[in-house]
């Protein structure tokens, strides 16, 4: 669970408890989705570059593949199922998970690069 800070100008920003320390989360404010959009899809960009970087026990494009698949139903599971996400308050910001995680479903993609793809999309 997190809280709320104060100061913040363009967003809102909490202060989250993870098990490995704290960290602080930012959500811009609707008049700043487009930067937004573009700082979250360059940090999907950042991590999922970095990460398949990192692999070594497997192919990296093998496991690339897998997430691209499972990414759809995960998203789903953190607005609709047992343990929804706390920050995603919103019905329309839950209804744009949605709308991206069945466009995934529906036309399954095998690389992450297409999964971003799909968010820029819908995220227009």
């Amino acid at each position: 669970m997190g809280r709320q800070l104060t100061g913040g100008v363009s967003s809102d920003i909490w202060l989250v408890a993870l098990p490995g320390g704290p960290i602080c989360v930012k959500r811009a404010l609707p008049r700043l989705r487009v930067a937004a959009r573009d700082a979250l899809l360059a940090c999907y960009d950042t991590l999922a570059q970095t990460y398949l970087a990192g692999v070594g026990w497997e192919p990296p494009a093998a496991l690339e593949r897998r997430a691209a698949r499972l990414l759809p139903g995960l998203l789903l599971a953190r607005v609709d199922g047992k343990s929804p996400v706390e920050y995603i308050i919103d019905e329309a910001d839950r209804e744009v998970v949605r709308r991206v995680a069945r466009a995934l479903l529906a036309d399954p993609v095998h690389r992450l690069a297409d999964v971003r793809t799909t968010w820029r999309e819908k995220l227009q």
